[in-house]
């Protein structure tokens, strides 16, 4: 009733602006018609990967360039049908103009003085290429799902005669049957479409996929891509030895946490893991600037190594409150190398993958900064040299992209569990695209020496702990209302501590009796809002100083 009427005041609408229902109609039947082809294309494309299936859902081309490519497509005389041949010059200008005119925010960032059909059947290869690529290194190592379940999301559709364009967003949710943590991923695509013959065809695409924009412009060279990965897994060696790790804060007894090093801060790396998790929860809007993402920090546009630095920042107890993250409360912000971030700026080491890497390098010769256990595979090596426990909470660099071209060690992606210390054991979350617990090995599985990767294993922050320092565990996401979760604060001095939860309206959840000592903790099970939860963990010492620490915990109620 409710769809009907909105019907209905949209034909008042259409008719008081001098246009006919019957025209109003069309239009919005030529958009579904339009979005039926974008969601057939790209479901066809993820089934192929994902489930190894056919990627055609018919006979009918998907593409403008399987069109181009088919003459078996005939009409009902067994003639090849017009439109199976080339575009005529009237039309490929025609397309063109319109894609240049209307292309959409993702196309527009890939800077092409002008369109042409050439670049559009060189995107469509270059994705055909990739799903090849990627269906063949998913199907070899075996992924399977205990569950999948896709959805596509619109943001714009424009329609113009015979040419469209559509912002989609592909939401993935499922689980891999040999891991216990629900996966997600969020793929942005711009489609441009054309009408052939009384049927939308896809005339263009491009993907925030980190390959896709790394190889758009030189094409994706199949065979050498799959040659490349069947030689590096059948020559797969033993894993080197393992190296030391630093206690992590976990592992530290209680009675002398926060207290293990004057004025050095150890890394909590399941409070970096669980920071990365709520970070990249399904719970979204379908935008390209994910609402799921923290907005006390600044969004830079290409975030990868953005959202593992902040993960980093929470491993060490940063407060994330709109008061302390603009005064850069537990960053390092003294020295010659610095690395910090805003709600409006950071710095280079923030946020790009080479910066942060030449901070890590410099801080040896500052007082404080970060203090990283490090080492590096090449492209064909599929163990890194570190444990599976000690993996949790690193960060690491692998192929991205520089001016378009593919690059080793351009993008970042955290670790957020590991069962082992191979590509396809070590989970992983990241931005741009928005990945939640995916394999490693989807990601950047082995081949050429553009799939090496660099690791960095946070252990300290060296001189980073002030005088009063309070914090807390930060939880993974909660899914059930009743859900029963142990919740902790503490400091590094004696002081009245004191616990309060906040529900994601501000109102207070539960506040816990204050304690004296250097911990405190509760439970609780009653998570009946979904939306960002705070814990707030205040201490006071004897002589006064007082210190709060803020802490998200993420609910997605089902």
């Amino acid at each position: 009733m409710k769809r009907l009427s909105c019907f209905c005041l949209a034909l008042a609408l259409v008719a008081a602006l001098g246009i006919s229902p019957a025209a109003a109609v069309a239009s919005e039947l030529e958009e579904a018609n339009v979005k039926t082809a974008a969601e057939e294309y790209l479901s066809s494309r993820m089934r192929k990967i994902y489930l190894y299936e056919d990627s055609g859902l018919s006979n009918e081309p998907q593409t403008l360039l399987e069109v181009a490519q088919a003459p078996h497509l005939a009409a009902a005389d067994g003639q090849i049908s017009e439109d199976a041949a080339v575009l005529s010059v009237a039309s490929q200008q025609a397309l063109a103009s319109f894609a240049e005119d209307n292309e959409p925010e993702l196309m527009a960032s890939m800077e092409r003085q002008e369109v042409s059909l050439n670049d559009m059947m060189r995107d469509l290869q270059c994705m055909e290429d990739m799903t090849a690529y990627k269906s063949h290194v998913y199907e070899t190592q075996g992924f399977a799902y205990s569950y999948f379940d896709a959805q596509y999301h619109f943001d714009d559709v424009v329609v113009d005669g015979d040419y469209a364009t559509a912002v989609v967003y592909e939401e993935l949710n499922y689980q891999y049957d040999d891991c216990n943590e629900p996966s997600f991923e969020l793929g942005e695509y711009n489609l441009v479409l054309m009408k052939l013959d009384g049927e939308w065809v896809v005339a263009d695409v491009a993907s925030d996929d980190v390959a896709f924009m790394g190889y758009y412009q030189t094409g994706y060279d199949l065979s050498a891509e799959i040659a490349a990965y069947d030689r590096a897994m059948s020559e797969v060696q033993s894993s080197p030895a393992q190296a030391a790790v630093a206690p992590t804060l976990e592992e530290i007894p209680e009675e002398n946490l926060l207290t293990a090093a004057a004025n050095d801060i150890y890394y909590n790396k399941q409070s970096a893991a669980n920071y990365a998790l709520t970070y990249t929860s399904s719970d979204d809007d379908g935008s390209s600037t994910p609402s799921f993402r923290n907005t006390r920090f600044h969004w830079f546009g290409a975030d990868c190594m953005n959202f593992c630095s902040q993960a980093v920042w929470a491993g060490f107890g940063g407060s994330n409150s709109w008061s302390d993250v603009p005064a850069k409360n537990g960053m390092d912000t003294s020295g010659s190398a610095t690395w910090w971030c805003t709600n409006t700026t950071g710095t280079g080491s923030w946020a790009s993958c080479s910066a942060f890497r030449t901070y890590l390098n410099n801080v040896s010769s500052d007082s404080t900064g970060i203090v990283c256990a490090r080492d590096s595979i090449s492209g064909g090596t599929n163990t890194l040299p570190f444990t599976a426990s000690e993996l949790v909470g690193a960060v690491l660099h692998v192929e991205g992209y520089v001016d378009n071209v593919p690059t080793a060690k351009a993008h970042a992606v955290f670790v957020s569990s590991a069962s082992g210390n191979t590509r396809d054991t070590v989970m992983v979350c990241s931005y741009n695209r928005c990945r939640k617990n995916v394999k490693l090995s989807s990601v950047c599985a082995v081949g050429g020496s553009t799939k090496a990767v660099e690791i960095m294993i946070p252990q300290s922050f060296k001189g980073g702990k002030p005088s009063l320092f309070v914090c807390g565990s930060l939880l993974n996401v909660i899914n059930t209302q009743g859900a029963s979760r142990s919740l902790a604060g503490y400091s590094n001095v004696t002081a009245n501590l004191s616990m309060t939860l906040l529900k994601p309206d501000g109102s207070t959840a539960k506040t816990w009796p204050t304690t004296t000592g250097t911990s405190i903790t509760g439970t609780y099970n009653n998570w009946n809002a979904s939306g960002e939860w705070i814990l707030k963990v205040t201490a006071t010492t004897s002589a006064g100083a007082t210190k709060t620490w803020y802490g998200t915990i993420r609910v997605v109620l089902k």
